[in-house]
């Protein structure tokens, strides 16, 4: 449960950027349609390569240079890394997701977009029940797969500060601002350190 919520708030973030809080609202309510174990299963594949987009933008622009600020020197800076989308992590394959409740309602049309990809190729879902007398099966709920928005990178806005101490060491961190929705706050943050070597 604490994977999904963590896949839940990485669509809540990602769509609050790209997309008004309207659409981004509706999307993921699609994703809960059938039910928190095919929501799961949808969710991950949507959004499996904005993991790896932003684990690639985050192991970026910690500097802009090797060297060493001079004790108290100091500076901050407003900057915006990204990743290149490979065209494989813009396609998914519904038949390979294990889903309990959702079907495709058409097999030939089975490639649907991740969260990088095409928008309007979304391919529909539906979920049926056995109703009485006759036991037929009866379309409970039918939806379109989660739309994709044809961005070609992940952008990464940080805000980055650094700091010289004594002794040739630096300090310095980086900071995303705290984003809240709903019930959910998060934000990211990290720090290093640099020295000079040159000293030794």
């Amino acid at each position: 449960m604490k994977r999904f919520t963590l896949l839940a708030f990485m669509a809540v973030l990602a769509l609050n950027i790209w997309m008004p809080r309207m659409y981004a609202q509706q999307a993921v309510t699609d994703f809960l349609q059938g039910g928190v174990n095919d929501a799961r299963l949808l969710a991950g594949a949507y959004l499996k390569p904005l993991g790896h987009g932003i684990g690639s933008s985050l192991n970026s622009g910690w500097f802009n240079t090797g060297r060493v600020h001079r004790t108290l020197g100091f500076n901050v800076t407003f900057s915006v890394s990204g990743s290149l989308i490979p065209e494989a992590d813009r396609m998914f394959d519904m038949r390979n997701l294990a889903f309990e409740n959702l079907q495709l309602r058409n097999q030939a049309q089975h490639m649907a977009p991740t969260i990088f990809g095409q928008m309007n190729t979304r391919p529909a879902l539906h979920f049926t029940r056995n109703a009485p007398p006759a036991n037929q099966p009866v379309t409970i709920l039918e939806f379109a797969s989660p739309n994709g928005f044809e961005t070609p990178a992940v952008p990464m806005p940080m805000v980055r500060a650094g700091i010289g101490l004594p002794g040739g060491f630096e300090v310095f961190g980086r900071f995303l601002p705290e984003v809240t929705f709903e019930n959910h706050t998060g934000s990211l943050w990290g720090a290093g350190l640099k020295y000079n070597l040159k000293q030794l």
